[in-house]
């Protein structure tokens, strides 16, 4: 969480908190492993250990056992529903609530019988009034003096009354009784009680704020059937009131997560990866490791290909791994969540196996695949084979401690738990019960075991899965607001967002809080799961039921094209109900998140560019790329640019993010086309795609192992050198889909800027260069190539505001008529010069690092280092006194000093993806680190036209836009110093040609002193 849901969180746990105890499982490996038996058998099913059935996409056991936290036992016959579950917590807060009432009661000798009368409203008077208000439990009629010394005597659990609703906030007062209506039939039932698949409907795409009927013809809105979920809560409690035990709290729910082996689904299980979680990386140990896996595999531009067990093995590990937290957040260097177990399968048929090579060994030994392996002596061997030796054991720890060596110099390696576990496929293998005595005791390891959560948040909860229990899946966040609002404990805008986080976070619902995809509300996962298994699964045999073009549209599919006939012919009424419903929901939903594209098409000849009737699917894509499109041949009258490359560091890119990145790219720009005999072809493949980005431009973007390259090409007869203007527009693009992808993924990546050299042909030894040694070096060389390679030459495309020299500029020019654009230029280089330079020194004067307690003492305990940090302008002004017994003022420090001394010793945190590199924005980064960042980022752009000292108007609003959002950022974490009004007054300031042209020539300054270090 950033500085600003932090304190949130804090200040919601101020009003009660509750502990939660939850284990999930997610279950992952390649195909045909045995992932669905093993779970079957943890949770006690029957297994018939003949049969294979292969699982699809995900499936989703919630809540399907409990776990004792005392004993760590798992309770099979889980007698508890998800709501009774919800119900036992809800009232393990109120009546904890209620003793801390209680003893603050009795410490008060002046409290009045009739006071002790008011607090206790009876529900028999309520009931009188509203009859159609279940009666309460004949314990919840005692009055409250009777419930508190029953309590304190007996410890005796009891239920609430109506009048303590008010206590789930926190609150000590008695809330005053709103309007109640009569509540829903449904509302009162359990989730078990809830009615047959058909039921209820989920919410008709006409009109977002109806649901689906429980009647015939009867059409209830959802915020009219709970107009006040605190009183409905309370109902449910006393209804189920013989359902709350006396071990309220002693068991945590356990909820196993079956991933799917084959790849046609890996792109759709990144969506569910989460690093609160234990996984069991499954294999089958009756194999071998280096085994090839018999599936088909689309990773990148390179296409098909064929993987062994080892290498699918290093995939999900890397899978795993980019959920991680960010480093910053690791405190165990020698430990990395979330946990990963290595669990092995079919380990009785590794003595059949054995048992098989023995023979070959007494016949043959010379010949055997283990003779070139270290193994006893042959005569040691046969009497082995003759005394039945098993060497089993031995051949399960070689197949794991093959693994581990793998991974070893990983940081993979770092999520791996100690002991791996190798099962049986019989009916009974005691290092089941192992297995799920080690799954608990990770999980109490976790961080996230026993977390407080605000208490308030309950009714909340209880309403999502009410609503998810009566059939619905899908909401407009609008409807849950209106919920909260008419409830008695109301939580804020800000706290609502943090609350569908979490519940997101713990595998609840699906909700993703960019600014496009925050309104909908994914109540079941398992049914956004079946949406998109439903379109990857679909059977050659079902489609030829269908007319003719509903067959060549299954054919299409298959290479990307998704049209909405097939759609139409897959979500009917009667096949897929729920998805014919929602359809419009579920197709905006897989576009926002960039797991389908409506293409635009643009012909060679520019001349027309329009919207086609079909969605691009580019995980579907799996045809390889021509390698002249990769690799382009010089053409007379075509120019390339350099290559710029996206390089993940780790070494690892899930497929599915640059799938994500392709989609994004389909949506913003039209597909480029070519010729082929009759037809014109999209310029889209696997791992790779082709764009009209602008008149006679083309971008080409592909993917390639963990790295993701970007060409752009131009065509002319005379100007043919590719735009810089169009090629940062592209990078900047890029990186902002990336961040924007691996944020509402929940992954942890990063990646680093390089450029290709131009001489790299598609040879097995790769060459790049790092951006960053490119812009400190005037040349530099091409160890691949043995070739000197000119920075400006190749940085020019990408980073040409950064690399054009202006040194040789006219200073005449500053006698230039004075426009508008100059003025939008002077007042924003005025607002980073006062109100954003005022707010980096109150930043740098309240966060002086332990154990100063000034920032000046803190400037020279830090003078060798800051001296390594600052060009020596800057250095003259920290330090003005030779001696070093002094330092320069603070108010006199510009924004690039303060910058440098704030990154470098103050006690203010990095930025989400570290200093110097841009904040995330989705979800965006509040932390004090970011605002600082992007204050500096804003000032580089804007000096960036100090050559000119234009800046139209448009920049100018979305400048002035950027640094006002940073500002309120920023004073939602040090407070009110004023500086919004500020930047108020200054926007519409009247600026003369002579301050204009000294804020340019100020800012020229700036920039001649950062490049100056």
């Amino acid at each position: 969480m950033d500085d600003r849901s932090i304190q949130l969180f804090e200040n919601a746990l101020k009003d009660g908190k509750e502990k939660v105890y939850s284990i999930r499982v997610m279950v992952v490996g390649h195909l045909g492993v045995g992932k669905t038996t093993l779970i079957k058998r943890l949770l006690g099913k029957d297994v018939n250990i003949l049969e294979r059935q292969s699982t699809e996409g995900i499936d989703v056991h919630l809540n399907c056992c409990d776990v004792s936290l005392s004993s760590h036992e798992w309770i099979l016959q889980k007698k508890e529903s998800e709501q009774d579950y919800r119900l036992q917590r809800l009232a393990k807060v109120l009546i904890e609530k209620q003793q801390v009432q209680s003893e603050a009661a009795d410490e008060k000798q002046d409290v009045s019988s009739h006071e002790g009368e008011i607090t206790d409203i009876s529900t028999q008077d309520l009931d009188a009034e509203k009859p159609n208000i279940v009666s309460p439990h004949p314990e919840l009629q005692k009055t409250g003096q009777q419930v508190r010394s029953e309590a304190a005597d007996e410890k005796q659990v009891v239920i609430p009354q109506e009048g303590d609703v008010a206590d789930i906030s926190g609150q000590d007062h008695v809330a005053e009784e709103p309007d109640l209506v009569s509540p829903h039939p449904d509302l009162l039932k359990t989730s078990q009680q809830v009615g047959s698949p058909g039921e209820l409907r989920s919410l008709p795409k006409s009109n977002a704020n109806t649901v689906v009927r429980s009647e015939p013809g009867k059409n209830v809105s959802i915020e009219s059937r709970m107009k006040d979920p605190n009183r409905e809560i309370l109902q449910l409690l006393q209804k189920n009131a013989d359902k709350i035990k006396h071990d309220l709290g002693k068991y945590a729910p356990l909820t196993m997560w079956d991933f799917a082996g084959q790849y046609a689904f890996y792109t759709t299980h990144q969506m569910f990866l989460s690093r609160r979680a234990i996984y069991l990386l499954v294999s089958d140990l009756s194999g071998q490791i280096d085994d090839m896996v018999d599936d088909e595999f689309y990773f990148d531009e390179k296409g098909k290909r064929e993987c062994r067990v080892l290498e699918l093995v290093e995939v999900w590990m890397n899978s795993v791994h980019s959920c991680a937290p960010p480093d910053n957040e690791i405190k165990n260097s020698e430990f990395i969540p979330p946990p990963v177990i290595l669990v092995g399968t079919h380990a009785d048929a590794v003595k059949q196996a054995r048992k098989k090579e023995q023979m070959t060994l007494v016949q043959d030994p010379v010949s055997s695949p283990a003779h070139s392996k270290k193994q006893p002596s042959l005569i040691q061997r046969i009497r082995d084979f003759f005394t039945k030796k098993d060497y089993r054991h031995e051949i399960c720890e070689n197949y794991f401690r093959e693994i581990r060596s793998h991974l070893k110099d990983k940081p993979s390696r770092f999520h791996l738990v100690e002991e791996d576990f190798a099962i049986d496929n019989t009916v009974v293998d005691r290092k089941l019960e192992s297995l799920k005595r080690k799954i608990v005791e990770v999980a109490s390891q976790q961080a996230y075991w026993g977390e407080e959560i605000p208490a308030r948040w309950l009714p909340l909860e209880q309403v999502l899965m009410n609503l998810r229990a009566q059939g619905h899946k899908v909401i407009h966040r609008s409807q849950l607001e209106n919920i909260n609002q008419a409830g008695g404990v109301q939580i804020s805008t800000d706290e609502l967002d943090l609350f569908l986080r979490f519940q997101h976070e713990i595998g609840t619902i699906l909700y993703f809080s960019t600014d496009s995809l925050k309104e909908k509300i994914v109540l079941e996962p398992q049914w956004m799961i079946n949406a998109l298994k439903s379109l990857i699964t679909v059977e050659e045999m079902f489609v030829l039921r269908h007319a003719p073009s509903v067959s060549t549209m299954w054919h299409e599919f298959r290479n990307g094209k998704l049209y909405l006939e097939l759609i139409d012919a897959l979500w009917t009424t009667d096949m897929n109900p729920d998805l014919h419903d929602n359809k419009d929901h579920l197709l905006l939903l897989m576009e926002q998140l960039n797991i389908i594209a409506k293409p635009t098409l643009c012909i060679d000849d520019e001349s027309e560019i329009k919207e086609m009737n079909y969605f691009f699917a580019p995980c579907m894509l799996h045809v390889e790329p021509p390698r002249d499109v990769i690799f382009p041949e010089p053409r007379e009258q075509i120019e390339s640019s350099s290559v710029m490359c996206y390089v993940f560091t780790g070494k690892f890119l899930p497929a599915p993010i640059f799938h994500r990145l392709l989609a994004a790219c389909i949506a913003r720009w039209p597909l480029a086309t070519k010729k082929m005999k009759t037809t014109l072809e999209n310029q889209i493949f696997c791992g790779c795609g082709v764009f009209r980005i602008g008149h006679l431009h083309k971008l080409t973007l592909y993917f390639s192992g963990y790295i993701i390259s970007m060409r752009v090409t131009r065509q002319g007869t005379k100007d043919k050198t590719p735009s810089s203007k169009l090629c940062i527009e592209v990078k900047e693009f890029i990186a902002k889909v990336l961040n924007k992808v691996i944020g509402y993924l929940g992954h942890s990546l990063k990646f680093e800027e390089f450029i290709q050299c131009p001489e790299y042909k598609g040879e097995i030894v790769e060459c790049r260069i790092p951006v960053a040694l490119l812009k400190e070096n005037d040349e530099v060389c091409c160890d691949s190539h043995d070739k000197l390679i000119e920075s400006k030459k190749i940085l020019k495309f990408w980073f040409d505001d950064e690399v054009n020299n202006t040194d040789g500029q006219d200073e005449d020019d500053v006698d230039a008529p004075i426009t508008q654009e100059h003025i939008n230029h002077a007042r924003l280089c005025n607002a980073l010069t006062t109100v954003c330079s005022n707010a980096l020194r109150e930043i740098l004067l309240i966060n002086v690092p332990m154990p100063h307690t000034d920032i000046y003492k803190a400037i020279l305990a830090n003078e060798a280092k800051l001296k390594k940090q600052l060009n020596k302008d800057q250095v003259k002004l920290v330090f003005p006194d030779p001696q070093g017994l002094t330092t320069g003022k603070v108010q006199e420090f510009d924004t690039s000093l303060l910058y440098a001394i704030i990154r470098n010793i103050s006690s203010v945190s990095a930025p989400s993806n570290g200093w110097g590199k841009p904040p995330n924005d989705n979800p965006r980064d509040t932390t004090l680190g970011a605002s600082v960042e992007r204050i500096r980022i804003y000032r580089n752009h804007i000096s960036g036209h100090s050559v000119d000292g234009k800046i139209s108007q448009q920049e100018f609003e979305d400048y002035w836009a950027k640094i006002d959002e940073v500002l309120r950022e920023i004073e939602m974490v040090i407070g009110n110093h004023g500086y919004l009004e500020d930047l108020e007054k200054r926007k519409n300031q009247a600026i003369t040609p002579h301050e204009a042209r000294e804020l340019q020539k100020k800012f020229q300054e700036y920039k001649k002193q950062t490049e100056g270090k």
